[in-house]
């Protein structure tokens, strides 16, 4: 079955091929009354989990945000929502239009995607909250997770148990930093156009603590609510 995911221009004969046909940009907006992708539909999870599915045959999966309509002069809450789209849609290894979240991962070398509803995150990664969902990208022996946090009131410290070993990864001692220092500079798009500009600055630079337990590693990472933390889990250097 093939299926197609286009922007809503259709020439429905050029897709005469295809078998299902899905509009890109008949989900709701962002705005200042609903800014958080996270919560925009309720069958946003099992659509998005279809959708990464492409990524199997080398295609890159791309969600346009819907933004357009999002004009608060809230700085604060702009910059958290833009967080929240970066966040989500990277769970489902999704691009949008703004700069990718997952930092410290080389774009021109393979990496694979473990998404948070498959074996290996299932294996892996123990997490003691509810509401924070875990997906992980393996490259070069290390272990990048983005660990987000869909609760809407407190700054919680999401409590990890990782595996490494779980993900095919070797090694006896590992170490767990904080990889968005590692950020480029914030690309032109249609969000630093509205004055967004460094929207890490706020969040970055906290400390994840980590203990090391019989191969497993332990950590516990500080989240605000509907926002998220990316990290990277790689072997001691000898």
């Amino acid at each position: 079955m093939i299926w197609l995911h286009a922007t809503d221009a259709f020439v429905i004969p050029a897709f005469a091929f295809a078998d299902v046909l899905m509009d890109g940009e008949h989900f709701p907006g962002l705005t200042t009354d609903r800014p958080w992708s996270s919560e925009k539909w309720p069958v946003y999870p099992p659509h998005l989990r279809t959708l990464s599915g492409a990524r199997k045959w080398g295609l890159s999966v791309y969600y346009l945000p819907m933004n357009r309509n999002f004009t608060t002069k809230d700085e604060d809450l702009r910059h958290q929502a833009l967080r929240n789209l970066n966040g989500y849609y990277a769970l489902f290894d999704c691009l949008t239009e703004v700069r990718w979240p997952v930092f410290g991962l080389d774009l021109d070398d393979g990496a694979e995607f473990h998404p948070y509803w498959g074996d290996a995150v299932a294996r892996g990664v123990e997490c003691r909250e509810e509401g924070v969902e875990v997906s992980a990208w393996t490259q070069a022996g290390r272990l990048h997770l983005l660990v987000f946090n869909f609760g809407a009131q407190s700054h919680l410290p999401a409590r990890l148990q990782i595996h490494p070993e779980a993900f095919g990864l070797a090694g006896r001692d590992w170490v767990v930093r904080d990889s968005e220092p590692d950020a480029p500079a914030f690309s032109q798009t249609m969000w630093e156009r509205k004055g967004v500009k460094d929207y890490n600055a706020k969040y970055r630079g906290e400390a994840i603590g980590f203990q090391m337990r019989d191969g497993r590693v332990d950590v516990a990472v500080p989240i605000f609510p509907r926002n998220y933390r990316v990290m990277v889990v790689e072997p001691v250097a000898e």
